[in-house]
């Protein structure tokens, strides 16, 4: 079993009876999946954490099985609940949590072997408030091979937050890839009810954090199949609060002095709301309609009292009074920059076959 030492070379709580990591798994509808997610946790290098299990109303076997590991294994703790969604279950694993650090993960995903004890490393070895790790997407059941290298970049809250909204770096949005110290969930939680909860509050934790870490190492497999939120085609609902999570981070980072990421997310809201409208042209919800346009009233405000380049402002303007005009702009801009796209794609293909 790995030592893991802080920044003044003694073990971290040893004799002390503390735990250290507080591993939290909502838990719905995956049977199948379930016990290999469990396994990869409690086959960790590193042994001192605990195991929350939240079985959110799971109607399949799921309860009986987290029982089953309950009794099996100390470190494994199970709360049975009425469902609620994963945001609730989350929630509740941070109210429950004991550990100095927590960390989270989907119930169908599973860990490397080293994913705790790095993680913690480098948390202890860089003072960093939270630790993110890379990822492999799996779509089938064996685990690919990892070479680990410890490659590990050091970034202030600016700088991550710019990562997130420059770079649009999905290992900075998920929370399943994450160590966490306890106290950043101080006055944060998950929204309950919505979808895209991870976007509605990355951005605050990535800001509270006074320092993070980021490795390139691969220790989370992510599981792809048809049942997995990323492969689940996006509803109308889900737009509309893809659109809210997006809204209110270029609210918060407007609020925080973020103004030129503010501009960059106000403007990658207003292009979604344009997408988002001709899918609402069609829908017969007339509550989907008019929470779209209450949204989109709110939007042109905000707009307006940000200071954006004359272009922008023409356009975002003359679409509020042309609407169609504007509309058939932006699909030929869509189209144009889709085709530039493309014949960049064809431009690397063709420079890596001549250079092979």
């Amino acid at each position: 079993m790995a030592t893991i030492e802080n920044i003044n070379g003694m073990p971290v709580s040893e004799g002390t009876g503390e735990i250290l990591i507080s591993v939290i798994i909502p838990v719905y509808k995956v049977e199948k999946y379930l016990r290999r997610c469990i396994d990869s946790v409690l086959n960790q290098t590193f042994d001192n954490f605990e195991v929350i299990l939240i079985d959110d109303g799971s109607p399949d076997g799921c309860g009986a099985i987290c029982d089953h590991y309950a009794r099996l294994d100390r470190r494994v703790r199970v709360i049975h609940k009425p469902n609620e969604g994963v945001s609730a279950a989350r929630n509740d694993g941070i109210d429950l949590a004991k550990g100095r650090y927590i960390a989270f993960l989907d119930s169908d995903d599973w860990v490397h072997t080293e994913y705790l004890e790095r993680l913690l490393d480098i948390a202890l070895k860089t003072g960093a408030d939270i630790v993110i790790c890379d990822f492999t997407k799996v779509e089938d059941d064996a685990e690919p091979a990892i070479d680990l290298n410890e490659n590990v970049r050091l970034m202030s809250n600016a700088d991550a937050v710019r990562l997130l909204v420059r770079d649009q770096d999905l290992r900075m949005v998920v929370p399943w890839n994450k160590l966490y110290k306890r106290a950043i969930f101080d006055g944060i939680r998950f929204p309950v009810g919505r979808r895209f909860e991870d976007e509605a509050v990355v951005h605050h934790y990535l800001y509270k954090a006074e320092k993070i870490a980021l490795t390139s190492d691969r220790l989370v497999f992510y599981y792809l199949h048809d049942g997995s939120y990323m492969a689940a085609p996006r509803a109308l609902t889900g737009e509309l609060q893809a659109l809210e999570a997006f809204h209110e981070r270029a609210v918060f980072l407007r609020s925080v002095g973020f103004d030129d990421l503010s501009r960059m997310v106000y403007k990658a809201v207003f292009t979604r709301y344009l997408k988002a409208k001709r899918k609402i042209s069609g829908s017969v919800d007339p509550a989907l309609a008019d929470s779209f346009n209450n949204g989109l009233v709110r939007l042109r405000a905000e707009l307006r009292g940000a200071r954006f380049n004359a272009r922008f402002k023409i356009f975002y303007e003359a679409y509020f009074l042309m609407p169609a005009l504007m509309d058939r702009v932006h699909r030929i801009n869509e189209r144009i920059g889709r085709k530039a796209k493309m014949k960049r794609m064809g431009r690397v293909e063709h420079k890596n076959e001549t250079s092979g």
